[in-house]
């Protein structure tokens, strides 16, 4: 098993062929103009957008890179868009370790020294009360300074200065490099990778337990290892084939007010936040700047992808009676979960064990198992039909939620569950209508055909 994009540029033609892509050749700013279109155009297509002209450079910009299933299935190399989770789950088990290569096409420029990094990229400004330029789909890499074991993440970063970051640090294993590197005193090493392929970026948002290279899982998801070369002013590996890498060390102790910035749950966050110092950039001679517009779809998509290759089983074993979990929203603010009843009890009890099992979910629908939970209009007319706000809402207060969330209280949340399965002793009573399965099968392999 093979798939062919080692680098952003060769998944962008892909996608090209497959006819996956608009591409705007009207010259818009990196300033608030270019993620107006990427947000205008989240709402209205599922494709790729190539940006030719960005005002001050000479650099594309590519945006909405994971907008549907469809541009998934292009990654992965296979055919059938449905069959996408079924592959990710398949290949994210395998760990193929990255080679070391002596040089690749991201150091055809290097620059040290005195760097000026809104000279060399396009970062783009999104939205209107933002403190200023962000990276947002710019990749981590640390090490531990105890072990030397290597970590990576996305991880919002503001251009504070021509050589001058804030990072924010939320999450482990890099939250734990830094407090280790805080307590010594000493500077945590970084390098941030922007643009990278398809496969390998998903890995990196993939959760894995610490200890476990994430560039080793990205060499299962691709089918061949991932191609490294080391850095140039720091001790870490970063991919020969991307676009863009920057050098620094995150400053000892320092903390500094970093944001406002429109994140993914769709509102302003503004954190006290390590600052880092960036000495060296280097890229391709002709390279690609990848955005991800935040609040956009292509989050949610990819958010949910991860999460049912990786959680779900887990799920599962805790609560057998469950079959699908779908995630709702850009960071999964709301769950959708299939379940098949064996008592009238069920849709509650999984409610109540899910509350504490989906930390980032805000609400819970529980749905029979004749509803696709990947279809609103069904979950829309299993709530309409088959739950009772006086009998079926539960809810549950003083539990840990998304740090993403405004109206948290200290990290901690009220959520709540809809029980919208139908019971068992009046099943007959809760029918949905549809003309029969053999009609729906042949115009279903007719149409497929002429479509």
């Amino acid at each position: 098993m093979k798939t062919p994009y080692d680098d952003l540029g060769s998944f962008i033609s892909g996608s090209d062929e497959a006819g996956e892509i608009i591409k705007i050749e009207a010259e818009l700013s990196p300033t608030f103009e270019i993620a107006a279109a990427l947000r205008y155009l989240d709402r209205r297509n599922d494709k790729v957008i190539l940006f030719n002209r960005v005002k001050g450079y000479t650099i594309p910009i590519v945006g909405n890179l994971f907008q549907s299933y469809r541009s998934l299935a292009i990654a992965f190399g296979i055919k059938d868009s449905q069959k996408v989770t079924d592959e990710y789950c398949k290949r994210s088990s395998a760990r193929i370790k990255p080679e070391i290569q002596r040089s690749g096409p991201v150091k055809e420029v290097i620059l040290k020294g005195d760097v000026d990094i809104l000279k060399v990229m396009p970062v783009l400004t999104h939205h209107e009360k933002d403190a200023g330029p962000y990276f947002s789909s710019a990749i981590t890499i640390a090490k531990d300074p105890q072990t030397g074991i290597r970590g990576m993440g996305i991880h919002r970063i503001q251009v504070k200065g021509k050589d001058k970051i804030g990072i924010f640090l939320g999450t482990a294993p890099l939250s734990r490099f830094l407090t280790l590197s805080d307590v010594k005193g000493k500077p945590l090493e970084i390098a941030i990778i922007i643009g990278v392929d398809p496969l390998t970026f998903l890995a990196s948002i993939t959760y894995a337990p610490e200890g476990i290279d994430k560039f080793d899982l990205a060499g299962g998801l691709r089918g061949r290892p991932v191609e490294l070369v080391r850095g140039e002013t720091v001790d870490i590996e970063v991919p020969r084939y991307a676009e863009f890498v920057m050098e620094g060390q995150i400053l000892p102790g320092v903390r500094e007010i970093e944001g406002p910035f429109g994140e993914s749950g769709g509102a302003y966050l503004t954190v006290k936040n390590p600052v880092a110092q960036i000495n060296c950039i280097y890229h391709r001679r002709e390279p690609i700047y990848h955005a991800l517009m935040p609040f956009n779809k292509e989050n949610g998509i990819i958010t949910n992808l991860v999460w049912e290759a990786t959680q779900l089983d887990d799920i599962k074993r805790s609560l057998p009676a469950v079959k699908k979990v779908h995630l709702w929203g850009s960071v999964g603010e709301v769950a959708v979960v299939q379940i098949e009843k064996a008592s009238d009890d069920d849709g509650r009890k999984i409610i109540k064990g899910l509350f504490n099992l989906l930390t980032r979910a805000k609400g819970i629908i529980v749905v029979d198992a004749d509803i696709d939970i990947e279809d609103p209009y069904e979950v829309e007319w299993a709530v309409f039909t088959r739950f009772q706000v006086d009998r079926d809402l539960l809810t549950i207060a003083g539990v840990p939620g998304s740090v993403l969330d405004p109206s948290a209280d200290g990290g901690l949340t009220s959520k709540w569950g809809l029980d919208a399965t139908k019971p068992l002793r009046e099943a007959g009573k809760y029918e949905r209508i549809a003309p029969p399965t053999r009609a729906m099968e042949k115009v279903k392999t007719l149409l497929n055909s002429i479509l």
